[in-house]
């Protein structure tokens, strides 16, 4: 099996593990002790190297003992946003993209847009990989980006730690972001956590202090709520 057969990649703080699932024909396994977490049944032998539930096959196995903040399929094996970026061709095997600009920087965001561009959020900077898979030498922007939203028309939102929101028009070629949110257009805070598309055009916009707010089509705060608007804490994330 292949790293992008894989049900789903959870990548934490200490390293990724790839969760897959394999038809059993019918039949229950069992899975090592360290998987119950994950719903394993608890007669699960020590010496299992895979986790195994119900009637299918669940795998649980570590793939990347580092930090990984973002993962991203690339070209039959897989981008992971560490320090640096790696490249994830096999488990426990992760080797270093050679010309991506940043190498000790920490990666928060990985994308890749509709127009097959790979898009990198950094601590030093917003970086772009081209199409034909050349990275540019500097970033687009030196803001802090960790999450993206990219909507229908293309256009994309970057949200940022400490710069609000910037968006990137379609279209824009090798240009940054042109235009920026952040609280002198009414979001609550320029600390950006998670974006989310919503029906009509909406988006939600997550930050790290100040709760939540709406966003029109137009990209217009419509309302922004926190604690006192009934959020049970101040930082909204997914």
């Amino acid at each position: 099996r292949t790293l992008l057969e894989a049900l789903n990649v959870i990548y934490i703080g200490a390293g990724l593990i790839v969760i897959a699932k394999e038809s059993l024909g019918g039949k229950v396994g069992c899975g090592k002790k360290r998987g119950t977490e994950f719903g394993a049944p608890k007669c699960c032998p020590e010496s299992s190297d895979k986790v195994y539930i119900s009637r299918d096959r669940v795998l649980i196995e570590p793939v990347l003992d580092q930090a990984a903040r973002d993962v991203l399929a690339d070209n039959g094996g897989m981008l992971v946003a560490t320090h640096g970026i790696c490249n994830l061709d096999e488990p426990g095997r992760c080797q270093p993209v050679a010309d991506f600009p940043a190498p000790a920087a920490e990666v928060l965001m990985l994308h890749r847009d509709t127009g097959g561009q790979v898009w990198a959020g950094t601590e030093e900077g917003l970086f772009r990989r081209d199409p034909a898979g050349h990275w540019l030498p500097s970033p687009l922007h030196w803001a802090t980006v960790r999450t993206v939203l990219e909507e229908p028309s293309g256009r994309l939102l970057f949200g940022t730690n400490g710069q609000g929101i910037l968006v990137r028009e379609p279209g824009n070629g090798a240009a940054g972001p042109a235009r920026q949110i952040g609280p002198e257009q009414g979001l609550s805070s320029p600390f950006v956590r998670a974006l989310l598309a919503l029906p009509d055009g909406l988006a939600l916009v997550g930050t790290e202090d100040a709760g939540l707010c709406l966003l029109s089509r137009k990209l217009a705060v419509i309302r922004c709520i926190s604690r006192e608007g009934g959020l049970p804490h101040h930082s909204a994330h997914y």
